[in-house]
């Protein structure tokens, strides 16, 4: 959720937050708007200390390890983390 609001539009940003069960397992959507996103750059946002020049907030204390905590995190609990691109701008989180 960090992430949704801090690499959002500056202003009149959108932050979504849906869930879905299905059987053995459960999903957990996160989507925002923001700058478009390439393929490339949403594949590299879970790698410790990514954060791309087009999204580095200077009010923003944060290294980029945020993502790659999540993807240990619900690795260790058997998940998966999915991230899509939106092509409104900004991404998904599954």
């Amino acid at each position: 959720m960090q992430n949704a609001i801090v690499h959002n539009l500056p202003d009149q940003g959108m932050v979504w937050v849906t869930t879905t069960v299905g059987p053995g397992s459960a999903v957990l959507t996160v989507e925002n708007t923001g700058d478009i996103l390439t393929r490339h750059q949403v594949s590299t946002l879970t790698e410790p200390f990514q954060r791309g020049t087009e999204r580095l907030h200077t009010d923003h204390a944060g290294v980029g390890l945020g993502l790659a905590i999540v993807k240990t995190i619900t690795g260790a609990h058997g998940g998966t983390l999915t991230l899509t691109p939106r092509p409104e701008g900004a991404s998904a989180s599954r």
